[in-house]
């Protein structure tokens, strides 16, 4: 279950990264894309949460949780 949401969530990061980085997309679509990879951060989180007694499961939920606050205010900003 976390891994899954794992490789989901890192998938739409890129997708983010990618798109951000190459300067073409509008503002508005970045902003919806921002969105959406802060909720797959949520997503990921949460399905880590359950195993956080397990170093590397604690360490990726803090990390989705940071990025998806990141993402939050820029798809809101």
């Amino acid at each position: 279950d976390c891994l899954a949401a794992d490789l989901s969530m890192s998938a739409v990061c890129e997708a983010f990264e990618k798109v951000g980085s190459n300067r073409t997309a509008d503002l508005a679509s970045l902003k919806k894309l921002a969105a959406t990879c802060a909720q797959f951060c949520r997503d990921c989180a949460k399905a880590c949460e359950k195993h956080a007694q397990h170093e590397a499961c604690k360490d990726c939920m803090k990390a989705c949780e940071r990025c998806a606050k990141d993402c939050d205010a820029f798809a809101n900003a």
